[in-house]
């Protein structure tokens, strides 16, 4: 059976000063063809809940980015020549990030749907709050 499948990194960290809002470190989504399949793939948010499955706190806003924009979606067309999805600049796949009004303090997860037609796939990313790899540069 034909589709496609979507991945990326499974866990993005959003670093918040005191109570003010944050926007996330982006992590990188990807559109798979399964079995030759080639139409057209939109991804969307489908929606952000706590472990337990709450929504945000009513004073927390989120704002979506993909590939760098804010967009409530992105649209992945198959490039023959690259065997890949490439989102509407040419690259393949597109990042994505979440801004949030205010700070969490727990765990939210993400999911992701790419849809096309009657064919659809999600992907679950969690948001983890206060948690910033540190970056190491020799100088």
């Amino acid at each position: 059976m034909s589709g496609f499948t979507v991945s990326g990194t499974p866990r993005i960290a959003i670093q918040f000063l005191a109570g003010l809002g944050a926007t996330s470190e982006p992590t990188s989504l990807s559109v798979n063809s399964v079995s030759n399949f080639t139409a057209p793939v939109t991804l969307s948010v489908q929606s952000i809940r706590s472990a337990s499955g709450a929504e945000l706190p009513g004073d927390v806003t989120p704002t979506y980015y993909f590939g760098g924009a804010a967009a409530s979606s992105a649209l992945m067309t198959y490039n023959p020549s690259l065997g890949q999805y490439t989102n509407q600049s040419g690259l393949i796949g597109t990042t994505f990030a979440v801004r949030l009004s205010k700070k969490i303090s727990e765990k939210y997860f993400i999911t992701i749907l790419g849809s096309s037609g009657s064919q659809q796939s999600t992907f679950v990313i969690e948001v983890n709050p206060n948690v910033i790899n540190p970056d190491f540069r020799e100088i």
